[in-house]
């Protein structure tokens, strides 16, 4: 556990700990053809609106998700999300899926090709990851979204979970963003390839038929 100043650490990981098991519990029961493998079990308690981070730390701007720390050697990613702040919704933005934004972007923007043909200096900075050509690709159109300016301007649909709501999406495939909201918890789970009841669907196979195409 990072990043909490509170004073009961003990209490504050057991909490965490037993929301996790819960969560993980709750999505074996309700997807149990998915092989998964749990992940990070997560705090939002800082309200999104406003917040003064960088760029590509924004949870405001819509992006597909990608972890800069822990590549996912295409395995999807699947997050649960619950809002228990008593009084206020979560309000998110959704844009188009994956698919339909690789289609339209990875080739002209330069990524797919940057992808497959890493330079030196991309090698180098992934010593420590071993980043495969799809993670390597997934992490820069997460930046290159959240970059483009003529991308966040369009019109997006937004939604708001009530309080005491519960979601989950792939939040590798739907491209969305947090515009406002405090106090949530989320769990993250790896739903591995062989059990995907719609392989075709997972970025990894979108990706693997781009770069057949670009080959």
């Amino acid at each position: 556990m990072t990043g909490y100043a509170g004073g009961d650490g003990q209490r504050m990981r057991a909490v965490m700990r037993r929301f996790s098991q819960s969560a993980v519990q709750l999505l074996a029961q309700l997807l149990p053809p998915y092989p998964m493998d749990p992940d990070f079990a997560s705090f939002r308690g800082i309200e999104e609106q406003g917040r003064k981070l960088a760029e590509r730390s924004r949870n405001d701007l819509l992006h597909v998700d990608s972890f800069p720390s822990r590549p996912t050697h295409g395995r999807r990613i699947l997050r649960f999300f619950v809002n228990f702040n008593p009084a206020a919704p979560r309000v998110w933005r959704t844009g188009p899926p994956f698919p339909a934004l690789a289609e339209q972007y990875a080739a002209g923007s330069g990524l797919l090709r940057r992808a497959l043909h890493p330079s030196l200096g991309q090698r180098l900075g992934e010593l420590g990851h071993r980043r495969p050509a799809y993670d390597r690709f997934m992490l820069a159109f997460h930046h290159w979204l959240k970059a483009n300016r003529e991308f966040q301007s369009a019109a997006h649909p937004t939604w708001e979970f009530p309080p005491g709501s519960a979601w989950l999406c792939f939040t590798d495939t739907v491209s969305h963003a947090v515009l406002r909201g405090q106090y949530a918890l989320e769990q993250t789970v790896m739903v591995r390839a062989e059990g995907l009841q719609a392989p075709e669907l997972a970025p990894a196979a979108v990706f693997a038929r781009l770069a057949a195409r670009a080959v």
